[in-house]
């Protein structure tokens, strides 16, 4: 083989290697970004509805006179996502996703602590 053919060969080889590195490491960047997203937004769901539940309890317990029991924050934290993981997961039908999501939401109502 002459030392030219060698060296093309080489250096295609080398390129094709570069180039699969860098989609790699793209992908993988990618995807972390996506996760941290989906997580950020699991939070902002946990947020919100222990809000609107601590609303809605602070009446309650206003119009009976008696302390309403509450998730905790962890709990609608774990929710939120959790949430976010089933609706991103993109092999899921939409009768599974509402399977899922039906399933957590019971899961949440189960822990009880004083408001």
């Amino acid at each position: 083989m002459d030392a030219g053919v060698a060296g093309l060969i080489g250096a295609a080889i080398g390129a094709v290697a570069g180039v699969s590195g860098s989609v790699v490491s793209t992908l993988i960047a990618s995807r972390s970004e996506e996760r941290r997203h989906y997580r950020a937004l699991g939070v902002q769901v946990a947020t919100s509805k222990l809000e609107h539940h601590m609303s809605l309890a602070k009446q309650l317990a206003n119009l009976k006179g008696e302390v309403i029991f509450t998730p905790t924050f962890e709990s609608f934290l774990v929710y939120g996502i959790r949430l976010m993981e089933i609706v991103s997961d993109l092999d899921l039908s939409p009768d599974e996703i509402k399977a899922r999501i039906d399933v957590l939401a019971k899961s949440i109502v189960g822990e009880k602590t004083k408001t």
